[in-house]
């Protein structure tokens, strides 16, 4: 049971990290972020600061970055929106996106250490 809470967290702390890469680049290109979200399923948590709603769903094993104007049918031509950026963009947002921390922590994570926590042996 213990190994699964582990890897449960070991997993959210992977997503945040991952969709955290996605919101820093995001706002680093000056697009808008409509939400921020740890998890899907049903919301425990919500807060909305500065425009952006982060949420925490009860389900923690995905997560997701909504800009605003990513899809077609809702992009309205606004500065902020995602697709208002140059062409340039979307491949610096794929390439900055993956190399954001995930990279990072995905090396610490494969580490031995990581993979070595055990209970401590009573002697025989």
């Amino acid at each position: 049971m213990l190994s699964l809470a582990m890897f449960v967290i070991l997993l959210g702390v992977l997503i945040f990290v991952h969709e955290l890469g996605h919101f820093l680049t995001a706002k680093r290109a000056g697009v808008r972020v409509e939400r921020f979200s740890l998890g899907f399923g049903p919301v425990l948590l919500s807060r909305t600061v500065d425009g952006t709603c982060y949420s925490l769903c009860a389900v923690p094993l995905g997560g997701f970055v909504k800009m605003a104007g990513d899809v077609a049918e809702e992009f309205k031509g606004n500065k902020d929106e995602y697709y208002a950026q140059p062409v340039f963009f979307f491949f610096f947002f794929f390439v900055l996106s993956l190399s954001s921390g995930s990279g990072i922590l995905l090396s610490a994570v494969r580490s031995d250490r990581c993979w070595t926590v055990t209970a401590p042996r009573r002697p025989v």
